[in-house]
Protein backbone atom coordinates (compact mmCIF):
# COMPACT_ATOMS: atom_id res chain seq x y z
CA UNK A 1 0.00 0.00 0.00
CA UNK A 2 2.64 2.52 0.63
CA UNK A 3 6.20 3.07 2.05
CA UNK A 4 6.76 6.52 4.53
CA UNK A 5 9.36 8.01 5.45
CA UNK A 6 10.29 11.01 8.08
CA UNK A 7 11.17 14.10 5.41
CA UNK A 8 14.10 16.22 5.91
CA UNK A 9 11.87 19.55 6.22
CA UNK A 10 11.05 17.88 9.66
CA UNK A 11 14.27 16.12 10.92
CA UNK A 12 16.23 19.28 10.12
CA UNK A 13 15.33 21.80 12.72
CA UNK A 14 15.41 19.16 15.10
CA UNK A 15 18.92 18.02 14.34
CA UNK A 16 19.89 21.15 14.87
CA UNK A 17 18.14 21.80 17.80
CA UNK A 18 20.08 18.78 19.16
CA UNK A 19 23.38 19.73 18.01
CA UNK A 20 23.14 23.36 19.23
CA UNK A 21 21.87 21.20 22.80
CA UNK A 22 25.12 19.11 22.97
CA UNK A 23 27.08 22.37 21.92
CA UNK A 24 25.98 23.99 24.84
CA UNK A 25 25.51 21.15 26.90
CA UNK A 26 28.95 18.83 27.12
CA UNK A 27 30.83 21.93 25.17
CA UNK A 28 31.71 23.87 28.39
CA UNK A 29 32.70 20.33 29.91
CA UNK A 30 34.90 19.35 27.57
CA UNK A 31 36.91 22.61 27.36
CA UNK A 32 36.23 24.63 30.86
CA UNK A 33 36.79 23.83 34.50
CA UNK A 34 33.04 23.64 35.54
CA UNK A 35 32.23 23.37 39.29
CA UNK A 36 30.74 19.62 40.02
CA UNK A 37 27.22 21.11 40.57
CA UNK A 38 27.00 22.44 37.26
CA UNK A 39 28.63 19.72 35.44
CA UNK A 40 25.81 17.33 36.76
CA UNK A 41 23.47 19.60 35.59
CA UNK A 42 25.14 19.95 32.23
CA UNK A 43 26.06 16.11 31.76
CA UNK A 44 22.40 14.77 32.50
CA UNK A 45 20.94 17.77 30.24
CA UNK A 46 24.15 16.63 27.44
CA UNK A 47 22.49 13.04 27.98
CA UNK A 48 19.08 14.03 27.15
CA UNK A 49 19.91 15.81 23.66
CA UNK A 50 22.52 12.95 22.95
CA UNK A 51 19.77 10.82 23.34
CA UNK A 52 17.00 12.74 21.30
CA UNK A 53 20.28 13.06 18.38
CA UNK A 54 20.17 8.68 18.66
CA UNK A 55 16.45 9.30 18.17
CA UNK A 56 16.47 11.72 15.16
CA UNK A 57 19.16 8.87 13.65
CA UNK A 58 17.07 6.09 14.11
CA UNK A 59 13.95 8.24 12.32
CA UNK A 60 16.04 9.43 9.49
CA UNK A 61 17.50 5.67 8.77
CA UNK A 62 14.37 3.99 8.90
CA UNK A 63 10.56 3.72 6.64
CA UNK A 64 8.06 2.23 7.46
CA UNK A 65 5.63 -0.42 5.03
CA UNK A 66 2.16 -0.83 4.85
CA UNK A 67 0.26 -4.03 3.33
CA UNK A 68 -3.00 -5.30 3.90
CA UNK A 69 -1.35 -7.71 6.04
CA UNK A 70 0.22 -5.17 8.73
CA UNK A 71 2.89 -2.75 8.72
CA UNK A 72 6.55 -2.98 9.26
CA UNK A 73 9.15 -0.61 10.35
CA UNK A 74 12.82 -1.05 8.10
CA UNK A 75 15.99 0.05 9.33
CA UNK A 76 18.92 -0.39 12.31
CA UNK A 77 15.70 -1.45 14.69
CA UNK A 78 13.20 -3.32 12.04
CA UNK A 79 9.70 -4.50 13.53
CA UNK A 80 6.92 -6.19 11.82
CA UNK A 81 3.18 -5.82 13.19
CA UNK A 82 0.12 -7.98 11.24
CA UNK A 83 -3.17 -6.22 11.79
CA UNK A 84 -4.26 -9.40 13.69
CA UNK A 85 -1.56 -9.38 16.43
CA UNK A 86 -2.27 -5.75 17.30
CA UNK A 87 -3.47 -5.37 20.93
CA UNK A 88 -3.27 -1.75 21.50
CA UNK A 89 -3.59 1.30 19.54
CA UNK A 90 -2.78 4.44 21.45
CA UNK A 91 -2.58 8.11 19.53
CA UNK A 92 -1.31 10.82 21.87
CA UNK A 93 -1.46 14.30 21.60
CA UNK A 94 1.50 16.44 22.28
CA UNK A 95 1.38 20.61 22.69
CA UNK A 96 -0.75 23.15 24.30
CA UNK A 97 -4.33 23.64 23.73
CA UNK A 98 -5.36 19.96 23.68
CA UNK A 99 -7.60 21.21 20.84
CA UNK A 100 -5.59 22.89 18.74
CA UNK A 101 -3.54 21.86 15.59
CA UNK A 102 -0.38 23.26 17.51
CA UNK A 103 1.60 19.87 18.61
CA UNK A 104 2.23 16.07 17.24
CA UNK A 105 0.69 13.54 17.56
CA UNK A 106 2.08 9.95 18.19
CA UNK A 107 0.56 7.17 17.57
CA UNK A 108 1.52 3.84 19.38
CA UNK A 109 0.76 0.17 18.03
CA UNK A 110 1.80 -2.65 20.44
CA UNK A 111 1.49 -6.27 19.18
CA UNK A 112 2.96 -9.41 19.87
CA UNK A 113 6.35 -8.99 18.25
CA UNK A 114 6.45 -5.14 20.55
CA UNK A 115 5.96 -1.70 19.83
CA UNK A 116 5.77 0.44 16.69
CA UNK A 117 6.02 4.17 17.84
CA UNK A 118 5.46 7.06 14.41
CA UNK A 119 5.20 10.70 14.83
CA UNK A 120 2.79 12.97 12.68
CA UNK A 121 5.57 14.14 11.22
CA UNK A 122 6.25 11.08 8.95
CA UNK A 123 5.27 11.89 5.41
CA UNK A 124 1.83 9.79 4.95
CA UNK A 125 0.47 10.29 8.73
CA UNK A 126 -3.00 9.74 8.07
CA UNK A 127 -3.10 7.48 5.44
CA UNK A 128 -0.79 5.38 8.21
CA UNK A 129 -3.35 6.03 11.09
CA UNK A 130 -6.37 5.23 9.09
CA UNK A 131 -4.76 2.02 8.00
CA UNK A 132 -4.25 1.14 11.61
CA UNK A 133 -7.57 1.96 13.08
CA UNK A 134 -9.15 0.07 10.85
CA UNK A 135 -6.77 -2.77 10.98
CA UNK A 136 -7.32 -2.95 15.26
CA UNK A 137 -11.23 -2.02 14.26
CA UNK A 138 -11.88 -5.06 11.87
CA UNK A 139 -10.92 -6.90 15.04
CA UNK A 140 -13.05 -5.28 17.31
CA UNK A 141 -11.32 -3.56 20.06
CA UNK A 142 -11.85 -0.29 21.06
CA UNK A 143 -10.17 3.04 22.08
CA UNK A 144 -9.21 4.60 25.36
CA UNK A 145 -11.03 7.87 26.12
CA UNK A 146 -7.98 10.01 25.10
CA UNK A 147 -6.87 7.88 21.62
CA UNK A 148 -10.85 7.99 21.18
CA UNK A 149 -11.03 12.11 21.92
CA UNK A 150 -7.40 12.50 19.35
CA UNK A 151 -9.32 10.26 16.65
CA UNK A 152 -12.07 11.93 16.18
CA UNK A 153 -9.88 15.50 16.25
CA UNK A 154 -8.46 13.90 12.74
CA UNK A 155 -11.21 13.18 11.69
CA UNK A 156 -11.74 9.20 12.55
CA UNK A 157 -14.56 7.73 14.20
CA UNK A 158 -13.88 5.61 17.24
CA UNK A 159 -15.68 4.57 20.04
CA UNK A 160 -14.61 5.88 23.51
CA UNK A 161 -14.19 2.28 25.40
CA UNK A 162 -11.01 0.85 26.42
CA UNK A 163 -9.19 -1.87 24.78
CA UNK A 164 -9.39 -5.09 27.13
Amino acid sequence: MGVYRYPASSLVPDSLRAILGITATLGPLLFLAVAWPFALILGSLGVVFLAFAVRLILQSLSSFELSDGGISRHGPTARNLSWPEITSLKLAHYGMPRRSSVGWYQLRLKGRDGVLKIDSTIDGFDEILASAVRGVAKRGLTFDPATAENLKSLGHGASGQSLP
